[in-house]
Protein backbone atom coordinates (compact mmCIF):
# COMPACT_ATOMS: atom_id res chain seq x y z
CA UNK A 1 0.00 0.00 0.00
CA UNK A 2 2.78 2.45 0.87
CA UNK A 3 4.25 1.76 -2.56
CA UNK A 4 1.17 3.21 -4.29
CA UNK A 5 1.06 6.20 -1.92
CA UNK A 6 4.69 6.93 -2.70
CA UNK A 7 4.05 7.06 -6.43
CA UNK A 8 0.89 9.12 -5.91
CA UNK A 9 2.96 11.76 -4.15
CA UNK A 10 5.56 11.65 -6.90
CA UNK A 11 2.81 12.07 -9.48
CA UNK A 12 1.33 15.10 -7.69
CA UNK A 13 4.73 16.82 -7.43
CA UNK A 14 5.36 16.11 -11.10
CA UNK A 15 2.35 18.23 -12.05
CA UNK A 16 3.22 21.08 -9.71
CA UNK A 17 3.56 24.23 -11.86
CA UNK A 18 7.08 25.48 -12.55
CA UNK A 19 6.08 29.07 -11.71
CA UNK A 20 5.06 27.97 -8.23
CA UNK A 21 8.27 26.04 -7.68
CA UNK A 22 10.27 29.09 -8.69
CA UNK A 23 8.22 31.43 -6.48
CA UNK A 24 8.86 29.15 -3.52
CA UNK A 25 12.58 29.02 -4.37
CA UNK A 26 12.62 32.84 -4.41
CA UNK A 27 10.90 32.96 -1.01
CA UNK A 28 13.41 30.49 0.40
CA UNK A 29 16.34 32.53 -0.90
CA UNK A 30 14.93 35.70 0.69
CA UNK A 31 14.35 33.95 4.01
CA UNK A 32 17.87 32.53 3.91
CA UNK A 33 19.26 36.03 3.37
CA UNK A 34 17.20 37.34 6.28
CA UNK A 35 18.47 34.58 8.55
CA UNK A 36 22.09 35.36 7.74
CA UNK A 37 24.16 37.05 10.38
CA UNK A 38 25.51 39.83 8.19
CA UNK A 39 24.70 43.16 6.64
CA UNK A 40 22.69 42.56 3.46
CA UNK A 41 23.77 44.81 0.61
CA UNK A 42 21.66 45.48 -2.48
CA UNK A 43 24.12 43.47 -4.50
CA UNK A 44 23.21 40.43 -2.37
CA UNK A 45 19.65 40.39 -3.72
CA UNK A 46 19.94 42.27 -7.03
CA UNK A 47 20.32 39.05 -9.02
CA UNK A 48 16.89 37.90 -7.82
CA UNK A 49 15.20 40.64 -9.85
CA UNK A 50 16.44 39.33 -13.19
CA UNK A 51 16.22 35.67 -12.30
CA UNK A 52 12.56 35.80 -11.23
CA UNK A 53 11.19 38.61 -13.40
CA UNK A 54 9.11 36.26 -15.55
CA UNK A 55 7.56 34.64 -12.46
CA UNK A 56 6.69 38.08 -11.08
CA UNK A 57 5.09 39.05 -14.39
CA UNK A 58 3.05 35.83 -14.41
CA UNK A 59 1.72 36.16 -10.87
CA UNK A 60 1.45 39.94 -11.02
CA UNK A 61 -0.85 39.64 -14.02
CA UNK A 62 -2.88 36.93 -12.31
CA UNK A 63 -3.28 39.19 -9.28
CA UNK A 64 -4.35 42.16 -11.43
CA UNK A 65 -6.81 39.99 -13.32
CA UNK A 66 -8.13 38.69 -9.98
CA UNK A 67 -7.50 35.09 -11.03
CA UNK A 68 -4.75 34.33 -8.53
CA UNK A 69 -7.07 32.61 -6.03
CA UNK A 70 -8.54 30.45 -8.76
CA UNK A 71 -5.08 29.54 -10.06
CA UNK A 72 -3.92 28.55 -6.57
CA UNK A 73 -6.99 26.42 -5.87
CA UNK A 74 -6.77 24.70 -9.25
CA UNK A 75 -3.07 23.87 -8.83
CA UNK A 76 -3.22 23.06 -5.10
CA UNK A 77 -0.88 25.91 -4.21
CA UNK A 78 -1.04 27.90 -1.01
CA UNK A 79 -1.99 31.42 -2.01
CA UNK A 80 0.01 32.73 0.94
CA UNK A 81 3.24 31.51 -0.70
CA UNK A 82 2.46 33.41 -3.89
CA UNK A 83 1.39 36.51 -1.97
CA UNK A 84 4.64 36.32 -0.02
CA UNK A 85 6.57 36.08 -3.30
CA UNK A 86 4.80 39.13 -4.71
CA UNK A 87 5.38 41.09 -1.48
CA UNK A 88 9.12 40.28 -1.40
CA UNK A 89 9.61 40.97 -5.10
CA UNK A 90 7.73 44.29 -5.01
CA UNK A 91 9.80 45.32 -2.02
CA UNK A 92 13.13 44.82 -3.81
CA UNK A 93 12.06 45.98 -7.28
CA UNK A 94 13.34 49.55 -6.83
CA UNK A 95 17.06 49.17 -6.17
CA UNK A 96 17.60 52.92 -5.82
CA UNK A 97 15.11 53.05 -2.96
CA UNK A 98 16.25 49.77 -1.46
CA UNK A 99 14.28 47.13 0.33
CA UNK A 100 12.41 47.97 3.50
CA UNK A 101 12.53 44.31 4.56
CA UNK A 102 16.30 44.05 4.23
CA UNK A 103 16.78 47.55 5.63
CA UNK A 104 14.92 46.49 8.78
CA UNK A 105 17.17 43.42 9.00
CA UNK A 106 20.27 45.60 8.58
CA UNK A 107 19.17 48.03 11.29
CA UNK A 108 18.67 45.21 13.76
CA UNK A 109 22.01 43.70 12.69
CA UNK A 110 23.90 46.91 13.32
Amino acid sequence: MWFFNFFKKQEKNKNFPVECKRAIMFNNQCVTLLKSDKYIARSDYKYLLDEYKDVYTFFGNAKKAKTLSYYCRKNHVQEAEITKFLYFYEDIIDLKKGSSIFQEHNESYI
